[in-house]
């Protein structure tokens, strides 16, 4: 499935373990799949935190969702945030429904999984 994104970029300016310092990196990631029972499900990753927040507009084109979509989002305070034996429940899937047309919000750090079914 084709996905077109438009989305603020951000530099980096320190080496990450191996990997270089860049430039022009999207805040968000985006990919979409149809699943076997005609359901269509995105991901969105939102790897940014100097933006905040985002909003994301969703659109469809053609496909006529049959009902409120079901959001499935992981997210954490920092990218190093992790769960652990001391709080294991850190990081967990939260459930939500986005109703057709509304924005996805995501916080920094946070991957997405929207479900909607046709």
């Amino acid at each position: 499935v084709q996905v077109r994104l438009a989305c603020a970029a951000y530099s980096t300016r320190a080496t990450f373990g191996w990997i270089k310092p860049a430039s022009n990196i999207p805040v968000l990631d985006a990919l979409a799949v149809l699943a076997r029972d005609g359901a269509l499900v995105l991901l969105v990753a939102h790897r940014g935190a100097e933006c905040g927040p985002l909003e994301v507009a969703l659109d469809l084109g053609g496909l006529k969702a049959a009902g409120p979509a079901e959001v499935l989002l992981l997210s954490g305070e920092s990218m190093y945030d992790q769960n652990t034996a001391e709080e294991p429940e850190r990081i967990v899937p939260r459930k939500s429904s986005l109703a057709p047309g509304a924005p996805l919000t995501l916080p920094p750090y946070s991957l997405a999984r929207v479900t909607f079914r046709a």
